[in-house]
């Protein structure tokens, strides 16, 4: 569901070690001398050259995209491309305002973090100590958990959706609470893994909020945006609030040209998105990341400090902040898509950045993709070489496939080494896509079980067609394995399929779902949704997928039996929910 980043993508492969984040050499509060031990690495590529990436939404019939590019927190190059708003013609401009979604996250860590440091809350302190209405799931869930989406916690977004909510629908705090209220289970013991979940954030501006006794968007702007000089950012706390110079959103129609979303227009529940800012703006945010002149020093370590496990481990996720590797460099980086698509991709070793905020949902190009391309520019003298398979892959031709030959690849995969680490596959509009942040994205054909998103390439093999079908995913600095969980298929007959007929209630969610055998298919029937088909991939699994405004959502339904063999309840995991349970009111 949205926004989810598959472990792999986005996020790079991190290689950090755990614990405090070192320059070079130099401490984070001395920006002179690791810029210029690394200044003769930097490059200076003309306009024309940063231009040409931009080319596609370059244009006054497009949505597009706002460019700032940073050198030790100082900005070097920023520019509009595309349009603001089709209706009225007007361009993006550096100081185009973006609800930049996600990368919001990172704010909130930092305001979470300045408590901690006033004495005002220690990040191991259970969260209900303050806030004493949520759930007590028998375990203490910390604020350091929070902030290292490591609490286990359930993503609100992804089980509303279950309920029938869609994202273009207003959608209140108070509702949000009000289902973090009826949550009585983690999907795993907090500090055991790292999963994204919205909800700790939304928690986290609630903790804020509590503790200091300013609302969010006050504090956030006299604590942070007025002394770092950020006079264009604030919180977007009203979905009706007019905000002056922000970009309208956009997503491209099936038969071409584009239409307005609103995906995330009204999401009120904010902490996990809502900050409105400009890439003119966050030079003044990636600047204090050196000189640490709000928050003291020190700040910097703390919020790049990676996610502590109980096995010892640690994720690749921090405060807020994705820390990885590109081509031999460390990244700091955050995502975030909903309405537009939005990154600050930071190099802190040599304190360069580059921030993208686009305002296309679901387009033909992505924040991501362009801010590695425009860092490419910049980095060319300081990046590893792309290995040889993957620059040959880049450079082969496309083909066209038929989508019989395409429907070889589709399906669920799950890693070799990772089992709850998944990539999905669809055939969607004539082409093989995958599925991450609930939106399917098209891959190129290349021939031989080859495709391409860049920078990713996909291998598909099998050795027989039917042997399960394996997957090998590379990008510069990432290799993973995978095979299909859903080959060969598991063909059930009309009788095993009685047995999961029945009514099934979530407590949860507080909704009801009904399976009954049609014509030798096990149909799901709930409020708010057509009747659909559940797909069968082994003895007691069954797979749902639903078409949402924003993408496609697959869920995974484990259905569990009595002593006596009798199917009594299942459980349902998602991208961000795991193990749901529905118990079986009815037969």
């Amino acid at each position: 569901m949205k926004s989810r980043r598959r472990v792999f993508k986005g996020t790079l492969l991190a290689i950090l070690t755990p614990g405090v984040l070192t320059f070079a050499g130099c401490s984070p509060n001395d920006p002179a001398k690791t810029a210029n031990n690394s200044d003769s690495l930097i490059s200076a590529p003309s306009s024309a050259r940063i231009d040409s990436i931009f080319a596609k939404v370059n244009r006054s019939d497009s949505p597009g995209c706002a460019l700032g590019v940073y050198r030790a927190g100082k900005l070097v190059f920023a520019k509009g491309y595309g349009m603001a708003n089709l209706e009225y013609a007007v361009p993006i401009t550096a100081s185009t305002r973006f609800d930049v979604a996600s990368v919001s996250k990172q704010f909130t860590a930092f305001a979470v973090t300045l408590l901690a440091r006033r004495g005002k809350i220690s990040l191991d302190d259970n969260i209900r100590k303050y806030l004493t209405e949520l759930p007590d799931f028998g375990t203490p869930v910390t604020i350091r958990q929070l902030i290292h989406q490591t609490s286990g916690l359930r993503a609100y977004e992804e089980a509303l959706m279950l309920t029938g909510w869609n994202r273009d629908h207003p959608l209140t705090r108070a509702e949000v609470i009000a289902y973090l209220l009826r949550q009585r289970e983690l999907s795993f013991p907090p500090g055991d893994r790292h999963l994204y979940s919205a909800t700790n954030y939304v928690i986290l501006a609630m903790l804020v909020e509590r503790v200091d006794g300013r609302k969010w968007a006050e504090f956030m702007s006299q604590e942070v945006f007025i002394p770092l000089g950020m006079t264009h950012s604030l919180v977007r706390d009203d979905g009706y609030m007019i905000v002056p110079g922000r970009a309208e959103h956009y997503s491209p129609r099936n038969a071409g040209g584009f239409r307005k979303t609103k995906v995330w227009e009204f999401a009120y529940a904010v902490g996990s998105s809502n900050i409105v800012t400009t890439v003119e703006d966050l030079a003044k945010w990636d600047a204090n990341f050196y000189d640490e002149r709000v928050g003291g020093r020190g700040i910097t370590s703390m919020l790049t400090a990676r996610a502590a496990l109980n096995s010892g481990d640690s994720a690749e996720y921090a405060s807020g902040l994705r820390i990885g590797e590109y081509r031999g460099l460390r990244t700091i980086s955050h995502g975030g898509s909903g309405g537009g698509d939005y990154i600050l991709l930071r190099f802190p070793d040599q304190q360069f950045t580059t921030a993208v905020l686009c305002n296309l949902y679901q387009g033909a190009v992505t924040s991501s993709a362009l801010a590695y391309q425009v860092s490419d520019l910049y980095l060319e003298r300081a990046l590893a070489p792309l290995a040889a398979a993957v620059a040959d892959t880049l450079a082969k031709p496309s083909v066209k496939l038929s989508e019989s030959e395409l429907a070889r690849y589709a399906g669920v995969y799950r890693s070799v080494t990772e089992p709850d680490e998944r990539v999905e596959f669809v055939v969607h509009k004539g082409e093989l896509a995958e599925v991450y942040d609930s939106v399917p994205h098209p891959t190129v054909a290349l021939g031989d079980g080859r495709f391409r998103e860049s920078p990713f390439t996909f291998t598909f093999t099998s050795s027989t067609p039917s042997a399960a079908m394996h997957l090998a995913v590379t990008r510069p600095g990432y290799n993973g394995e995978f095979v299909r969980d859903t080959a060969p298929p598991f063909l059930p007959t009309a009788s095993y399929l009685a047995q999961f007929q029945g009514t099934y209630q979530s407590t949860e969610l507080d909704v009801v779902w009904t399976f009954r055998v049609v014509r030798d298919s096990l149909m799901l029937s709930r409020e708010r949704f057509p009747s659909r088909a559940v797909a069968s991939i082994e003895r007691d699994v069954f797979l749902v997928t639903d078409q949402f405004d924003d993408g496609l959502a697959t869920s995974v339904l484990k259905f569990g039996r009595k002593s006596s063999g009798e199917i009594n309840a299942f459980r349902l995991s998602g991208d961000r929910v795991l193990g749901l349970k529905f118990v079986r009111t009815q037969p």
